[in-house]
């Protein structure tokens, strides 16, 4: 036999309030998803800035020292300030400039993203004038230096993009 309270019967009176729970849990959900979703997204938006501030920074340190500046460094230096990023290697080995930059997340349990670039020219033959009979036309073809972007890497914490 059941008891009734009010106009609920007991089954019904056990049940009160539970639609409420299944929402407040629903609600958790979703914002801790959304959460999960914007760490996320800031970490590659931060991942891509570090890697194209490093090319950037390691493209001007390179054109400046094949312009003959003395100190390429200070390029690469003030473009990577530029960006908002830090500056936490830039070496020349020969003609390549080498550069390692982190950029801040905004993120708290995300540490800094690095990005690492190395630019410098890459011959494209020999470094020569050669003529080139074409008809009864003298053409002259220059091999000259190319710059390019040889790596670009990024790190984030344990996961390598």
């Amino acid at each position: 036999m059941m008891r009734r309270y009010g106009n609920h019967s007991a089954r019904r009176a056990s049940d009160c309030g539970s639609g409420s729970m299944a929402g407040v849990v629903l609600i958790l959900c979703i914002a801790l998803s959304l959460t999960v979703l914007v760490a996320v997204g800031n970490g590659l938006i931060c991942m891509n800035r570090a890697r194209n501030t490093a090319d950037a920074a390691a493209l001007a340190a390179a054109s400046a020292w094949n312009r003959g500046r003395s100190e390429p460094c200070l390029e690469a230096a003030r473009i990577v300030a530029s960006n908002g990023a830090q500056l936490l290697r830039c070496d020349m080995d020969d003609e390549d400039a080498w550069v390692d930059v982190a950029v801040r997340t905004m993120v708290a349990f995300i540490p800094p993203i690095e990005g690492r670039s190395r630019a410098g020219p890459e011959m494209c033959g020999a470094a020569f004038i050669e003529p080139a009979l074409s008809g009864h036309d003298l053409a002259v073809q220059a091999h000259v230096p190319a710059f390019t972007l040889g790596e670009a890497t990024s790190g984030w914490g344990l996961l390598v993009w």
